[in-house]
């Protein structure tokens, strides 16, 4: 199902929206070095209307300045520090993301992503029917999901056994439906993607290549069954994180 983009609205009207529609709503997104896109779209993901936090993990990155630059600029950007770590791994630092927030909705995105304003309208959109979630299609942008955090825990996250860049966030939207949340396309013209080469997504990872990824991950669901709550509660490995915030005196 894929849906119009809401009209946009004038600076005046989407301040009187986000008041009516006023509930905390949390964008998580997780680094491993490669932050080159960072600065870009993060100016976009400021302007969201209702955002009130913003999680970025940083899993042992080399450089960390493009993310110390951005935090700076904003006191709602709170960085997840995780050391250590030689391979990015999308699903845990995701899941580890979403657990820093207190919001109602979370926003799951990549660090390539430019996001529209108007996304704020699918926060909305939840509120009056949480049966659902929106997802995202275009090319490079799968990854993006908008949708009450309840639900999001209720299926246990993203499968934490999964590697690779493949097969997670369909496993998750999956899981989502399997629980009676039906999907719904975030409309057209809300997301770009920065375009980079395919071999910069497998960059640090463990399992190279997205046939690979997907392959591996596959042959983990079925010899041992979807993810879910209970098995989340019995595998996930506490991450240890050092938490900063310019709010709360920066670095």
């Amino acid at each position: 199902m894929t849906l119009r983009a809401p009209k946009p609205l004038s600076a005046a009207l989407e301040r009187i929206w986000a008041g009516l529609t006023a509930e905390r709503v949390s964008l998580v997104t997780a680094i491993k070095d490669r932050s080159e896109s960072l600065e870009a779209v993060f100016e976009t993901w400021v302007r969201i209307p209702g955002v009130d936090r913003i999680v970025i993990v940083d899993w042992s990155s080399k450089d960390s300045s493009a993310i110390e630059r951005v935090a700076k600029r904003d006191k709602r950007v709170l960085v997840a520090r995780v050391e250590n770590e030689r391979y990015f791994n999308h699903t845990r630092t995701k899941n580890l993301g979403v657990s820093l927030t207190h919001s109602e909705t979370v926003i799951v995105t990549d660090a390539d992503i430019k996001i529209d304003r108007r996304l704020s309208r699918l926060v909305s959109a939840l509120r009056g029917n949480d049966r659902q979630f929106f997802r995202a299609w275009i090319p490079g942008g799968y990854g993006t999901i908008v949708v009450r955090r309840e639900k999001f825990d209720a299926v246990g996250g993203y499968d934490e056994r999964m590697e690779g860049w493949g097969g997670s966030d369909d496993d998750l939207y999956l899981r989502l439906t399997l629980n009676g949340i039906a999907f719904v396309n975030i409309p057209e013209g809300l997301l770009t993607h920065i375009d980079h080469p395919e071999e910069a997504r497998h960059v640090n990872m463990m399992i190279q290549g997205r046939k690979e990824s997907q392959a591996a991950n596959a042959d983990i669901v079925r010899q041992n069954g979807l993810w879910s709550k209970a098995m989340h509660a019995a595998i996930h490995k506490p991450i240890a994180a050092t938490l900063w915030s310019s709010s709360a005196g920066g670095r």
